[in-house]
């Protein structure tokens, strides 16, 4: 008798562990849906671009970027430290605003460009 209750205990101990595996399975793909398989596109890393014709709203991507027009903006954390700025930098034939951490800042500052710079000599007579 007792092997038969020792038995029936594991029994409704491995189905019960089978039904919640199986929970987590369904609400880990209603998860990845909701979230438009977001994360999928994370974990593939950037998309290189050359052409700006190709962009979405909020791609995750990579851009060589060599000329910065200007700095316009930055987002804050809860306790008001910056955390990342966006600029507008060309692609192709167009401009586009990218986000960019705030550890870049001094790379991003490089590539903008100077005021040109007058010097002042003597009177002409």
């Amino acid at each position: 008798m007792e092997k038969q209750a020792k038995s029936k205990k594991t029994s409704f101990k491995k189905n019960f562990a089978l039904v919640r595996a199986l929970i987590a399975v369904i609400l880990a793909v209603v998860l990845l849906g909701v979230s438009g398989f977001a994360v999928i596109d994370l974990l593939a890393g950037p998309t290189e671009v050359t052409d700006g014709s190709t962009l979405a709203s909020g791609q995750y991507v990579q851009i060589d970027v060599s000329y910065v027009m200007d700095i316009i903006g930055s987002e804050s954390d809860a306790s008001g430290n910056v955390v990342a700025y966006y600029a507008v930098v060309p692609v192709g034939n167009q401009f586009v605003a990218v986000r960019f951490p705030a550890a870049q800042y001094d790379e991003f500052e490089e590539l903008k460009p100077r005021p040109p710079t007058i010097s002042q000599g003597p009177a002409a007579p």
